[in-house]
Parts: structure tokens; C-alpha cells; sequence
């Protein structure tokens, strides 16, 4: 069979790059083999309009927060565990791109209390950025070029907040973003 081989080196990268992910929970970026063709990023105002919803208190946004994070990284093991469909090999990438976007979305429904809202608002900017870099790894293996959405597994050390920029009282209060046994 001509076409095992591939399958397999996908498999492969699909647990190297979860693995990775899991180990980093998004200090840094993955090495890249080809970047997706590039899409004009939408325009945003310089600065963030001011939330519209009244903020939670300190405790209720880090537990949001550690929610987020801990549901990040069940679907990322969910993912890693994940045989490969041979009919269609990128169903469970696009999977994890569905449950993720949808997890980052509700995190984005919160309203952080002022001191943590440059966090919040990063948090937020970095996973849509890799979300939507995952999603055109799954448009592009849609469209027969299932190498792109592997190589967009690249972007799941993006998913999670960078804790080595999270302050000691957030990474306490949030500890499920520090990764797995951390």
C-alpha cells in the first residue's frame, strides 16, 4: 500500500506535536516546515473597546481561566490518543479546531477584573491566532493537501497561555495552564 507509509508519519506527528504541546503548554512556537499562504489579518482598532459585561472578581476569572486551560489540554491528549481515520485523515484535527475555538470563545465571554485584562486580552490573541492557523491546516487538507493540516499541529503549543509571562499569583490560581504534572 502505497499510501500506509504517509498515513503513518502522519500518526506520528500527530503524537509528537501533542507531546510537544504538552510539554511547552504554549511557551513558544513549534518549528514550522512551510508556513499556510497568508491571509489579510481582519483590521482592529489600536485599542480594545471597553468590555460591555461587568467583571468577575479575581477568583471567578482565574477559574475561567484554569478551565479554559484544563479543557485545552484534554482535547489536545483526546487528540493525541486518536487513531487515524484512514478515509479521512484530518476529521480529528478539525475536531480539536472545532472543541478548541469553542472553548476560547467562552473564555472570551468573560469580562476580567482591570488587573488582569492585558493577560485576558493576550490569552485570547494568541489562541485565535493559532485557531485559525489550525483551521486553514484543515481547509487546506480538505482540499486534498493533508501534509498542511499536520503541519498545522505546529500550532498547538500556541493554545495555551505562555506561562512564563503569567505572574506567580495567576499561574497559583490558574495551575491546569502550566501543562499536565505541573
Amino acid at each position: 500500500m502505497e499510501g500506509a507509509a504517509p498515513l503513518s508519519a502522519r500518526r506520528t506527528s500527530v503524537v509528537l506535536f501533542a507531546c510537544v504541546a504538552l510539554a511547552g503548554c504554549g511557551g513558544g512556537e513549534a518549528p514550522r516546515a512551510e508556513e499556510a499562504p497568508a491571509t489579510p489579518a481582519p483590521t482592529r482598532p489600536a485599542v480594545p473597546a471597553p468590555p460591555t459585561t461587568p467583571s468577575v472578581t479575581r477568583a471567578a476569572y482565574l477559574r475561567a481561566l484554569d478551565d479554559y486551560c484544563a479543557t485545552t489540554v484534554r482535547t489536545i491528549e483526546r487528540l493525541a490518543r486518536t487513531p487515524v481515520d484512514e478515509r479521512d485523515p484530518v476529521r480529528a484535527i478539525e475536531l480539536l479546531a472545532r472543541r478548541y475555538r469553542a472553548g476560547l470563545e467562552q473564555l472570551g465571554q468573560v469580562t476580567p477584573p482591570a488587573t488582569l485584562r492585558r493577560i485576558h486580552l493576550l490569552t485570547l490573541a494568541q489562541g485565535r491566532e493559532s485557531a485559525d492557523r489550525i483551521d486553514d491546516g484543515v481547509r487546506l487538507g480538505r482540499a486534498g493537501e493533508t501534509d498542511a493540516a499536520t503541519t498545522a499541529l505546529g500550532e498547538l503549543s500556541g493554545l495555551l497561555p505562555d506561562v512564563s509571562r503569567l505572574p506567580s499569583s495567576v499561574r497559583r490560581g490558574a495551575p491546569a495552564c502550566a501543562g499536565p504534572g505541573a
